[in-house]
């Protein structure tokens, strides 16, 4: 699993092996099929007080797919963890929809 986090404003965000752990554990299960994890974490605000926090987790399949979830919150960590715990749960219904279809229809 290939992951990649970006942060946008002044708040600090977690660590980013903080973050690397909590998607390793979220989405340890289906390693086999994830390619890719990409992380967004804007502070709305701008100026530190963070009177909102945005978390955007996108996540690459195999052989083809992509699953998205953006959560807005209080703080960037708070987001982190719904957002964590919301692209688990959305990538297990992707892939028990079976074979991933290629835009043609073709598994």
């Amino acid at each position: 699993m290939r992951l990649e986090i970006r942060s946008e404003g002044q708040e600090p965000g977690p660590p980013s092996g903080a973050i690397e752990r909590k998607l390793r554990l979220t989405l340890g299960r289906f390693h086999s099929r994830v390619r890719r994890v990409s992380v967004h974490l804007t502070d709305l605000d701008g100026h530190g007080g963070a009177l909102r926090a945005r978390c955007h987790i996108a996540v690459r399949l195999a052989p083809a797919g992509r699953v998205c979830v953006t959560i807005t919150e209080v703080d960037l960590a708070t987001a982190l963890d719904r957002a964590a715990a919301r692209i688990g749960s959305a990538v297990g219904r992707k892939l028990l929809e079976g074979p991933i279809q290629d835009g043609l229809g073709r598994a």
